[in-house]
């Protein structure tokens, strides 16, 4: 299982108006978590697959046909 931390994923930190941080991955965009601490966004980015490898990975479980070699192969190729 590849998350985006071994994927050499980086993250952004963000101060919101109420105080707390939110994670945004640099590979996917998306946010990966909200936390009153900054701190404690490392446990969410430790976890974090990026989306498009967790669609992929629906669809191959979905469809049973695909390997996920064939999944990373293309998702890598995009």
């Amino acid at each position: 299982m590849e998350t985006a931390a071994q994927g050499a994923a980086i993250y952004s930190h963000r101060k919101n108006p109420d105080a707390t941080f939110d994670s945004i991955c640099h590979r996917c965009f998306s946010t990966v978590a909200t936390e009153s601490s900054e701190a404690a966004l490392a446990k969410h980015e430790q976890q974090h697959e990026c989306g498009a490898l967790s669609q992929a990975r629906a669809l191959m479980h979905k469809d049973g046909y695909m390997s996920e070699r064939f999944v990373r192969a293309s998702i890598h190729a995009a």
